[in-house]
């Protein structure tokens, strides 16, 4: 066993764990994205253990963008210089070896690539991931096209959702965690042991007539996924295909549960005690913690301030609502303003997105309540469409500076996630509306608290009579703010 590494001191820990299982262990220094020590490790590598039977291109990196027009060109030949790059480097080298030892009446070998399941999906801001694991795809068919009449095998392995050095299971509560959970069919992540039976295949005899393959190790999970949502590199935007069947079974709710929701007395006691709380329901006051969020000052035109104004007005003189509605509506136009904010600094730095036209968008139009988001839902399966995943609708564009995560999560989803986690705290809401993040975003809602969504929510201090909740309180008439 030869084993290569940029950290020799990993390399020389590797080799004390393989002692145990005897043979020879030879260790080498080697930064597979420098084609001249390939060639010379290689070259050691042969000399030292007499011949190599088969090579492993496993080296890689995984640096997400954000968007793709944010990649710089260092960064795509930074990551293609090892994904890519190295993986040719070490196939070329191989098959060097094992065609000369062919000519010489000594035929048989093989060369597998370590890809990922983006070599078949797509990525947000991870395109040039995409393309290096792609790429393996295809070299490691024209490798078994050209190089089979010597006894030179090449395939791929795509793994799935996998335990490693950069992404951890940090339990099923984790945003990545939930995520694997509900996706994948075997719904763990995968470990190094779960590869070591189709490496040792590949790796034996016993694959001797097996070549020019990718094969997917992945728990099922890519059956389950249609487009792609993970923002470090595994998935991009999906819509989620699997349904809690518990859930669905018990989703049923009647009028009575609408109009005379039940507020616990310890809840009831919280919400009196926030009363005398203050509140900044003003213009201003939005405006001033939207660019705190985000460090911008931007908003672009003013004319919606009088509209914001108004909204905000209404809800802060409406006595029947909890200063908790207040708030969280309040929260809500904070939310709107920042990405306003966000989405004018994008527009000034990428002027060129204005002109993209959507080919034959497909336009919903219905009242609330009438099932346009079922609708939406049922076209957005058609894996022929593209759709808006929640997580996008919410958050058009990060906040200047913001990157992935410890676990590679685009943020946006990690939020959203966080958002889905609290209304599934009132079944009520949940079964409305479902905003798990990679569901169909059918439409931006400022919701004003006095809605029909909101009363089962407790955020009412009296609640709306079932024949009047669409549009009233029992102290003030409020229209609902859809689309605002």
């Amino acid at each position: 066993m030869v084993i290569w590494g940029r950290r020799q001191d990993r390399n020389e820990e590797a080799a004390r764990e393989l002692a145990e299982f005897g043979g020879r262990i030879f260790t080498q220094e080697v930064d597979v994205a420098d084609e001249a020590r390939v060639v010379e490790a290689f070259a050691e590598a042969t000399a030292q253990m007499g011949r190599v039977d088969g090579a492993i291109a496993n080296a890689g990196l995984m640096k997400n963008q954000g968007c793709f027009t944010n990649m710089t060109g260092e960064a795509w030949h930074d990551l293609l210089s090892v994904n890519q790059h190295g993986a040719f480097y070490l196939a070329r080298e191989a098959a060097r070896h094992m065609r000369t030892r062919a000519e010489a009446g000594d035929p048989g070998g093989s060369i597998l690539f370590c890809a990922s399941l983006s070599a078949v999906t797509g990525s947000i801001g991870m395109q040039h991931y995409n393309a290096s694991k792609g790429a393996m795809a295809a070299l490691a068919r024209g490798i078994a096209v050209d190089m089979g009449k010597y006894g030179i095998r090449a395939n791929t392995v795509c793994p799935g959702y996998t335990e490693s050095e950069t992404v951890k299971d940090q339990g099923p509560d984790s945003p990545l965690g939930s995520q694997v959970r509900e996706r994948c069919p075997i719904p763990r992540f995968g470990n190094p042991s779960d590869f070591e039976g189709i490496g040792v295949y590949f790796m034996s005899d016993a694959s001797r007539y097996h070549t020019g393959d990718l094969v997917r190790v992945d728990g099922a999970v890519d059956g389950q996924c249609r487009q792609a949502q993970h923002f470090g590199g595994a998935q991009g935007m999906s819509t989620d295909v699997k349904k809690d069947t518990e859930t669905v079974r018990t989703s049923v709710f009647r009028v009575e549960q609408f109009r005379d929701p039940q507020i616990s007395p310890e809840r009831r006691a919280e919400l009196e005690a926030a009363e005398a709380e203050p509140l900044d329901m003003t213009v201003e006051g939005v405006l001033a913690e939207a660019a705190a969020q985000t460090g911008l000052s931007d908003f672009g035109p003013m004319d919606f301030t009088e509209r914001l104004g108004a909204l905000l007005g209404e809800v802060s003189a409406n006595g029947n609502l909890w200063r908790f509605a207040k708030a969280q509506f309040r929260a809500a136009c904070v939310k709107q303003a920042a990405n306003r904010l966000k989405n004018k600094a994008f527009l000034d730095s990428h002027p060129g997105v204005e002109d993209e036209v959507i080919d034959r968008p497909i336009i919903i139009v219905g009242l609330p309540r009438s099932g346009t988001t079922h609708l939406e839902n049922l076209i957005a399966a058609d894996r022929r469409l593209r759709h808006l995943p929640v997580y996008l609708g919410s958050e058009a564009v990060l906040a200047p500076g913001e990157t992935a995560g410890p676990d590679g999560l685009d943020p946006r989803w990690t939020r959203s996630a966080a958002h889905w986690d609290r209304m599934k705290q009132n079944a009520i809401m949940a079964a409305m509306h479902e905003h798990s993040p990679d569901h169909a975003c059918g439409e931006n809602e400022l919701q004003m608290p006095t809605s029909p969504h909101t009363s089962g929510n407790g955020w009412p201090k009296s609640p709306p009579g079932a024949t009047t909740c669409c549009a009233t309180t029992r102290r003030s008439t409020m229209p609902m703010a859809s689309g605002c």
